[in-house]
């Protein structure tokens, strides 16, 4: 390449080297021809592996980027592939062979040595999340970090798929290691991302299985807030909720034998505010509480989209396999609801639970774009009554529409 020459003109040559004689007749299709880098005075850039897509954001559908799927251990099969659920996007499929080990991955590449761009974490924010699509619901999905440069420097976390033969957004929280592995370490450039689906379980014993992976990206990246829009009361930005802004009232009402419901100082330490729970012997199965920063039991109303209506929301319980139910509704109409679970994989730990409200709770309503949620509500192990566990303490925190 040559700064001094102007470049105005451009070939494309498919199958390049391969004569017609040796290839046949073959169709190709092109479009969308763009800079690389977005038309704007810059200086040169500076050596780089190769370019590669916004930190921690990685769709496979930006122009210009070049994705590598590097699979191993019996999960060789990866490629890209049009959405499986419709449509014309792109995403990742992986098919896990029958005689697949039970390490068996997938590293995702956009730049040289296996790189992406470094993944931004801050103190407050080392989750990601990964939209997945899985041949069942149950199956523990594992996502690891690490330096390009040096496998030594890593951390592993897991996950577990709610919904079967339909997409969910996971969420990463890599605060969590996975049980025998390194610890998060703030000085560390994470810059490689390895999914390993079904983890932990042999191709000899699961057979034969495929998955898709999609949008790798930030939870809720840290940014500063607009200044709440006028309301019944002042409510954190539209998005989330953290017990901890200043100027907001947060009122926690509990029912169904939760009514020992405040604010508490974290568990796990520090001054951050969280809400306790406390869900007595006597609880009733459907025992929950509601979270409110306005008139009415309300907050500021949900921004969910059509492509996107998940809430994640951090907990800390005594045990792992329980079933938290979360529940959005219109707090001028009960009737307008919609009702979604996941299942804590920790105890004792603070992790990060994913609420897909497109796969609304069996027997509860679907979700309607036409309603308004602006009332949520959580329910810590949904359908067991307090006299068959005996009263326990949860918490929660940080509830957050992921955009």
């Amino acid at each position: 390449f040559n700064a001094a020459y102007a470049y105005n003109k451009a070939s494309i040559f498919f199958n390049f080297g391969t004569s017609g004689a040796a290839a046949g007749v073959q169709t190709y299709y092109f479009d969308d021809l763009s800079l690389a880098a977005a038309a704007a005075p810059a200086p040169a850039p500076a050596p780089a592996p190769s370019p590669a897509p916004a930190p921690a954001a990685i769709d496979f559908d930006t122009t210009g980027v070049t994705y590598t799927l590097t699979g191993f251990g019996g999960a060789e099969d990866a490629t890209l592939v049009a959405d499986p659920a419709g449509g014309t996007n792109m995403v990742a499929r992986v098919v896990r062979s029958a005689g697949a080990e039970t390490w068996a991955g997938t590293t995702v590449s956009t730049g040289a040595n296996q790189s992406i761009a470094t993944i931004p974490f801050t103190t407050t924010n080392r989750s990601m999340t990964v939209r997945v699509y899985s041949p069942a619901a149950g199956v523990p999905v594992r996502l690891k970090i690490e330096e390009a440069g040096d496998p030594t420097h890593s951390v592993e976390t897991e996950a577990v798929t709610t919904v079967a033969n339909g997409w969910q957004t996971l969420t990463f929280n890599f605060n969590n290691p996975a049980t025998g592995t390194a610890a998060f370490n703030a000085a560390y450039a994470y810059n490689k991302a390895s999914i390993f689906f079904n983890f932990g379980t042999s191709g000899a014993a699961a057979g034969v299985q495929t998955y898709y992976f999609d949008d790798l990206s930030l939870a809720a990246a840290a940014a500063p807030a607009p200044a709440p829009a006028p309301a019944p009361a002042p409510a954190p930005g539209s998005s989330s909720i953290d017990f901890d802004s200043a100027g907001v009232t947060y009122t926690l009402t509990g029912f169904g034998g939760a009514e020992d419901a405040t604010l508490a100082v974290d568990p796990t330490g520090g001054t951050n505010m969280v809400a306790r729970v406390v869900k007595s012997a006597g609880a009733e199965t459907w025992a929950g509480t509601t979270v409110s920063t306005g008139a009415n039991q309300s907050i500021a109303t949900i921004p969910f989209t059509s492509t996107n209506r998940i809430v994640t929301v951090r907990v800390y319980a005594p045990a792992a396999g329980l079933p938290v139910r979360l529940k959005v509704e219109d707090a001028g109409d009960p009737t307008h609801s919609v009702e979604t679970e996941s299942t804590t994989t920790t105890a004792n730990a603070w992790q990060t639970l994913s609420f897909n409200f497109n796969n609304a709770a069996t027997g509860t309503a679907g979700f309607n774009a036409g309603y308004t949620y602006n009332k949520i509500s959580i329910f810590f192990n949904f359908g067991i009554a307090g006299s068959a566990t005996g009263a326990k303490t949860y918490y929660f925190d940080d509830m957050i529409f992921v955009p």
